[in-house]
């Protein structure tokens, strides 16, 4: 549900501020449910504080997926839009399966909690990807691009 609120959310909020910073907002809200559940959620959690943050999550990773794929092919001709797209779908899932078999490595080795060892995983994905949001060219950019 999370995931389908954010995508809507984030076409809206790129329209509005730019990529940027809706790529930025999206990662900041997932890092905040994810952080939340690093920190807080165990066997013991109520089910209302474990879902609150799964929302939490999703909804950011709604925003990034739109905005991703808006970055992906925005500058991009009409007669490329569709290889665009398919380089950003393949790197999603690409990453995707890195990550998870890299998350399940440090589970699996880890001392911890392995909830929270994950999550701190994901936490740390979330940051390289907020990262890589502030490359995103910025709404003045993009206006002297179309302009020139």
């Amino acid at each position: 549900m999370g995931v389908l609120v954010g995508t809507t959310l984030g076409g809206r909020l790129a329209t509005r501020t730019g990529l940027r910073t809706t790529m930025v907002t999206g990662q900041v809200i997932g890092l905040f449910g994810v952080a939340g559940f690093a920190a807080l959620v165990d066997d013991g959690s109520p089910w209302p504080l474990v879902f609150g943050l799964a929302l939490l999550f999703s909804l950011g990773q709604g925003v990034v997926f739109t905005t991703m794929f808006a970055t992906a092919t925005t500058g991009i001709d009409e007669s490329g839009q569709g290889y665009a797209g398919g380089v950003a779908t393949a790197g999603q899932q690409i990453g995707g399966a890195i990550g998870l078999a890299v998350l399940i490595n440090l589970t699996t080795a880890a001392a911890g909690p392995t909830l929270t060892v994950a999550m701190t995983g994901i936490a740390a994905i979330i940051v390289l990807g907020l990262i890589v949001a502030f490359a995103v060219p910025g709404r003045a950019a993009l206006r002297r691009q179309h302009r020139e």
